[in-house]
């Protein structure tokens, strides 16, 4: 059995000597890249992609302060899976703040106080993104139609400028007016007719508000030509890794794929896989983490990703309609 002091002492000679935090930069700078194409997040730039210096400057805030590496490589202990440990909770500790610096950019902020105000509503539900799939809840009322079109309703909503804010203020001013953001709510629900899912609202809403740097959107609109011969390939290696990966999995990890986030509790009430909320939770769990590892380990891991839900929606389509898996 190996010596555990040397292990830790290997685990830290890792650490000091750059192997395991660089290894951890190019896991987070692949994270929150596909994060922020997702929308979930935004880069401090605003544009689609987190530059290698965007994360430089994550990771240097990160390291910089005082003993919160020393924490987390004690916290990895001892042991042969001290240096994995410790990768995997400074990896999370490095998204959290990918989290805390999106929540201070003024999207972030404009999307939790569209958030705040959208919860007040009956018709704007919290859902998972799959709720409405399931049989039980089919028959409830809710939109079921394409989001541009709640998109382009509330493009014709006037948006007011920031109101009057104090100079010394140590907050920022507010995107726009809460009779705005009420308004662009309401154009979506009028629009809708029914219950919306409350992501969508705040997505919509949030995009109506505030748009992706204009001169990055300009410069790649006029790069097209260009940056499609580099598109190509990288997105023929996302689909390869995707079908990799999707024969490997078995016929109910399929089956759970896109039901990853969804709670145990209606995927049990669905009678998904016939499992009860235990058994469905330890499913659900390791499929999430296999999926993480493989978004995390792929060039791209955001289109990685479209590419392994659309393996999955067309087989899912195979099976309801008789097809063959």
């Amino acid at each position: 059995m190996a010596n555990p002091d040397a292990l830790a002492a290997q685990a830290l000679s890792d650490l000091h000597g750059g192997r395991v935090t660089r290894n951890v930069i190019e896991s987070v700078g692949g994270a929150a890249t596909a994060l922020t194409r997702t929308g979930r997040f935004s880069t401090p730039s605003n544009s689609f992609d987190w530059s290698p210096h965007d994360v430089d400057d994550l990771v240097g805030d990160f390291f910089a302060q005082q003993g919160r590496v020393e924490t987390l490589a004690q916290r990895a202990g001892y042991g042969p899976d001290a240096v994995r440990r410790f990768r995997g909770a400074t990896q999370q500790a490095l998204t959290n703040l990918i989290i805390d610096r999106y929540r201070q950019t003024p999207r972030g902020v404009l999307d939790r106080r569209v958030e705040r105000r959208v919860k007040k509503r009956d018709d704007i539900v919290e859902v998972t993104p799959d709720h409405w799939s399931f049989e039980l809840f089919q028959a409830q009322p809710h939109w079921g139609g394409d989001d541009k079109r709640l998109e382009e309703a509330v493009r014709r909503v006037p948006i007011d400028p920031p109101p009057p804010w104090p100079e010394d203020s140590p907050r920022e001013p507010p995107a726009t007016t809460g009779a705005s953001v009420d308004a662009a709510c309401d154009a979506v629900l009028a629009t809708a007719a029914c219950p919306v899912a409350q992501r969508s609202v705040r997505r919509i809403v949030v995009e109506r508000v505030i748009q992706f740097d204009g001169a990055v959107v300009d410069e790649g609109v006029g790069q097209e030509n260009i940056a499609e011969p580099d598109n190509a390939p990288a997105h023929s290696s996302a689909t390869g890794a995707a079908e990799a990966f999707w024969d490997e999995l078995t016929e109910d990890d399929r089956v759970l794929l896109p039901d990853i986030r969804t709670p145990v509790r209606q995927l049990a009430a669905a009678g998904v896989l016939g499992l009860k909320k235990s058994a469905l939770a330890s499913r659900q769990a390791k499929l999430e983490r296999r999926v993480t590892e493989f978004a995390l380990g792929s060039r791209d891991g955001a289109t990685a990703l479209r590419c392994l839900l659309e393996i999955q929606q067309s087989w899912s389509a195979g099976r309801s309609t008789g097809g063959s898996p």
